[in-house]
């Protein structure tokens, strides 16, 4: 039997029951034992490892696709003036200078700063690298003048 390994990115090393394999993902590889399950470690740099066990019918070439789960990133957030309260996805962070770590990279994230006295900043950040810097200026409120 064999196994038809594919990622998402492709490009990752093939563990097979210990043992690297030559060549990265598409990559197929025969002469697998039915008899006994096999176990599969994936490494891509950027990316988490995965690993998982396969089994292997008789005469055939088992397909194995996996999705590689991005390594999680670190956002470092400043501001002028400092001492804004951030919030990511609506959930309240700290207040800056702030460096927020294991933040899922698989998706956009929600940005809003807020202090008293200053306009409310929100931005989605879209991942570039694994351990990004976002610099904010926030704009003072307008002071309202009372009439007498």
């Amino acid at each position: 039997g064999g196994a038809r390994i594919t990622t998402e990115p492709p490009g990752a090393t093939v563990t097979l029951n210990g043992k690297l394999q030559k060549g990265v993902t598409p990559l197929t590889v025969e002469g697998l034992t039915t008899d006994k399950s096999h176990k599969l470690a994936l490494d891509l740099d950027g990316f988490q490892v995965h690993e998982e066990d396969f089994d292997v019918p008789p005469e055939d070439t088992v397909p194995i696709h996996v999705i590689l789960e991005p390594d999680p990133g670190s956002l470092k957030i400043v501001s002028d003036p400092r001492g804004v309260t951030v919030y990511l996805d609506g959930e309240a962070r700290g207040k800056t200078p702030l460096t927020v770590e294991d933040l899922p990279r698989d998706r956009d994230l929600q940005v809003t700063l807020k202090k008293k006295g200053y306009r409310d900043l929100q931005r989605i950040h879209v991942w570039s690298k694994q351990h990004d810097k976002l610099r904010f200026v926030l704009e003072k409120e307008k002071r309202r003048r009372r009439r007498r």
